[in-house]
């Protein structure tokens, strides 16, 4: 089973593939740091049912507003705080699941700024044949923290494309057409993970017709800092960065928990407010996906 947590603004904010547990019974367990306010939406997927005897499957759930606990010691947080030029500090967040699933947590240090990032192809996105292959769509990953996507395609003759997010909502259209095709979203906070772009030959024809295209992607979305590290790594620079650091999140287990030790470098110019959150996220990498439990807020000040 899937489970697609979609806030008020029609943005899927949180993912999960179910876990089965020994005892058979399979949990899901979604979280978002800050939710809108508003109606929420709760979407449960089952791919390739099996046919027989069974007609009806149980299941219960909870929706809790408490996050699960998370304590950070030593992360500084006003301007009054200095870090001399190259210095660092060190500091540590602590989490508990107090969920039925595994988590598997990470930091992910962002700056309050926003910049465009041009992302990372999970499958080939240049040199496409045209008709584009069944089953060859170009796909890129979204990180969190973005609020704009822009699409485009450039191929050798007019074409459109059909894009979205990877499970189909949004389902989107091209919103230019000619040689070079764009499109574009936005949204407070646009749902992350797998986006796919179709594109076709714009028609009519006169007859069989074939080009070659290229395709790109590019995210709109809160800077990534580079000057914090973390026993984890952040999984999303995959998505951003053609050689990221490595990245191994931690699993704790129901009941258990776990350390995170991070380093704050200050590698801005001297005089310089930097401020940021470090998230502590749930990866869900088999659907190329985070979801972000909490927000942990630093500031200080270049000396």
């Amino acid at each position: 089973m899937f489970g697609f947590l979609t806030g008020p603004n029609d943005q899927t904010l949180g993912q999960q593939a179910s876990v089965q547990h020994t005892d058979g019974v399979s949990t899901i367990d979604i979280y978002e740091a800050n939710p809108l306010p508003g109606q929420w939406l709760f979407t449960i997927g089952t791919l390739n049912p099996v046919g027989g005897t069974t007609t009806a499957a149980r299941f219960t759930g909870s929706v809790s507003l408490s996050a699960p606990p998370v304590h950070a010691t030593g992360v500084p947080d006003s301007a009054g705080t200095v870090i001399p030029f190259g210095g660092s500090v060190a500091a540590e967040v602590t989490v508990t699941n107090t969920g039925n699933t595994d988590l598997n947590v990470f930091i992910d240090p962002r700056r309050t700024e926003r910049t465009f990032y041009s992302l990372l192809g999970l499958t080939q996105t240049t040199g496409l044949p045209l008709p584009l292959p069944g089953a060859d769509a170009p796909l890129w990953i979204v990180p969190t923290q973005s609020h704009m996507l822009i699409a485009a395609a450039q191929a050798t003759a007019p074409v459109t494309f059909d894009w979205g997010f990877g499970q189909g909502d949004p389902d989107l259209e091209a919103r230019s057409f000619g040689d070079t095709t764009t499109g574009s979203l936005s949204a407070p906070e646009l749902t992350n993970g797998v986006y796919f772009m179709a594109p076709a030959l714009l028609g009519p024809f006169t007859g069989p017709a074939s080009g070659t295209v290229n395709t790109g992607m590019a995210a709109h979305a809160r800077v990534f800092d580079l000057s914090v590290s973390s026993s984890t790594g952040d999984p999303q620079l995959a998505d951003v960065l053609a050689s990221p650091p490595a990245a191994a999140p931690i699993v704790v287990h129901p009941g258990g928990s776990a350390t995170i030790p991070v380093t704050i470098t200050a590698t801005d110019r001297r005089g310089s407010v930097v401020t940021g959150d470090l998230f502590l996220d749930d990866n869900q990498a088999p659907l190329g996906a985070v979801n972000e439990i909490t927000a942990i807020p630093y500031e200080y000040k270049v000396g």
